[in-house]
């Protein structure tokens, strides 16, 4: 029956199967590869939109960075964040809300013109929310959320993450969208908090340190504060000048204006006089209670140190007149002492405290020569010494001879400084200092009854001058007991020209 069949028959059925058996595959085939393609194609771009993505957050990141090194101010800090991921989130709002140590909340937000602004929540509407504030949240926005937001009404999808710094809670950022964020976009949030929280911890602890320099500065002068801090030096010898001020009669005025008053006063008085100080390249080293010790030329050696210590002493005497704001209508009389020469300048104190002061005899003399206003009555004192330090053209003077001052063995040449000479200007002469001048002469050369003679004549023109009556009654007393007075009777000396002063 097949023995007409071909030999090639078994062949040709075995290529037909194959050919059937490929036509029933091979469109199987074509659907897997172009399968395998739209699956490799969605990959890629799968891929490519995660590389995007990747590139954008790693933008993002490095700007944030970039601000954070950049700025210290936590506000600006915060806003110019804000900013930066409305960029990446352009659709959202996006809050960052701080926990402020009264209760209430600052909530940092973008405004409609592109800028960051800041509003204090009160404590009233953050209380109610604190405990979701507290917790990561994602979901709708409720009704509670609406007071803090500034919310218009409960739409849309609301993601909040806290951030803690330093073990507290401080914070958190909140995005709210109109669409739910990604699972890669809520992940990317928690890292923008996670590094919110490295900032502010880092930003806080620079306005700590801030605050302890500005509170030190407070205490201590910025100049010095720095000298404090980066000095090496335990104690050196300075050329300055030191200047005294004391409040006079300060206890009855203290009784008549109470202590609330009294402590108003003392701070607008001493703020005026410090800012003129400082103006002058002088601090005031410490306060004295009713008054001040003022040095210049530390730690900082200046030069000019004597003409700056005058200028500032005539400039305050001149504001004190004119009246400082704060005082009310409290009226006051002052003494000021000024003197120059070298003096130990470093840390002195105890183990445990110490301060930036200068010692040595200028200080004491400068002391003693604010004591003598109280004597002659007079408002500036300086020593013949810082006057020919600063020369003749910062002040007009009046000469009141010598003082055998307490603690020193030679006298001291003491000038009252009246007023500031204008730059360029000549004082005009002044008829009453030509007077002071003859009758102190004759004062000096012993001749008393001539003196007693001058300054009477010179308290009936000008009776409220302290320093003219003062030596009448000096030249009354040497009339009558002559040649040996006071402190000079007790010590059996005969009149040298100085007066010689038994008090500090």
């Amino acid at each position: 029956m097949f023995s007409n069949v071909s030999p090639y028959f078994p062949a040709i059925l075995a290529l037909g199967a194959v050919g059937i058996l490929a036509a029933v595959a091979l469109p199987v085939q074509l659907r897997r590869f172009r399968d395998l393609s739209r699956r490799n194609a969605a990959l890629e771009s799968r891929i490519a939109s995660m590389s995007r993505e990747n590139s954008r957050q790693i933008q993002i990141f490095t700007r944030i960075s970039s601000i954070i090194s950049s700025s210290f101010q936590r506000d600006q800090l915060l806003s110019q964040i804000i900013l930066v991921l409305s960029d990446y989130w352009p659709g959202c709002r996006i809050y960052i809300l701080l926990l402020k140590s009264d209760g209430s909340l600052e909530r940092v937000e973008r405004t409609v013109t592109d800028e960051s602004t800041n509003w204090s929540v009160p404590d009233r509407v953050a209380r109610p929310v604190l405990p979701l504030l507290a917790e990561p949240y994602s979901g709708g926005v409720s009704d509670a959320w609406l007071p803090l937001l500034g919310l218009p009404s409960a739409e849309g999808y609301l993601f909040s993450l806290p951030f803690v710094s330093e073990e507290r809670f401080r914070g958190a950022m909140t995005v709210v969208s109109s669409e739910p964020l990604e699972s890669r976009s809520r992940v990317f949030l928690g890292d923008i908090v996670s590094f919110i929280a490295s900032a502010d911890r880092n930003v806080l602890a620079i306005r700590e340190k801030d605050q302890l320099s500005d509170e030190f500065g407070k205490s201590v002068d910025p100049r010095v504060r720095d000298h404090l801090l980066h000095g090496e030096k335990a104690g050196e010898t300075l050329d300055v000048s030191v200047l005294f001020f004391d409040i006079r009669d300060f206890t009855g005025l203290a009784e008549r204006q109470g202590p609330d008053e009294t402590v108003s006063f003392l701070n607008a008085v001493f703020s005026a006089c410090e800012l003129t100080i400082r103006e002058e390249n002088g601090f005031i080293n410490k306060f004295t209670g009713d008054g001040f010790m003022a040095v210049f030329g530390a730690p900082i050696p200046d030069a000019d140190h004597a003409r700056r210590a005058i200028r500032a002493a005539l400039r305050i005497q001149d504001r004190i007149k004119r009246g400082i704001p704060g005082t009310g209508a409290i009226s006051f009389s002052f003494g000021i002492g000024i003197e120059s020469g070298p003096a130990l300048a470093g840390k002195i104190g105890s183990a445990e405290r110490r301060e930036y002061t200068v010692i040595g005899n200028t200080v004491n003399t400068a002391s003693r020569i604010e004591g003598l206003c109280k004597i002659l009555g007079t408002r500036v004192l300086v020593s013949g010494n810082t006057v020919r330090r600063a020369g003749d053209t910062v002040a007009v003077y009046r000469d009141l001879g010598k003082f055998l001052l307490k603690g020193k063995d030679t006298p001291t040449a003491v000038l009252e400084a009246r007023s500031l000479i204008a730059p360029g200007t000549v004082p005009a002469e002044d008829p009453f200092l030509a007077a002071f001048m003859k009758a102190l002469g004759a004062y000096v050369s012993g001749d008393f009854f001539a003196a007693l003679e001058a300054f009477g004549a010179l308290c009936e023109s000008y009776p409220a001058d302290g320093a003219c009556r003062w030596y009448r009654t000096r030249a009354a007393e040497r009339c009558g007991n002559s040649p040996a007075v006071g402190a000079e009777a007790d010590a059996g000396a005969r009149w040298s020209g100085y007066e010689i002063m038994g008090l500090k």
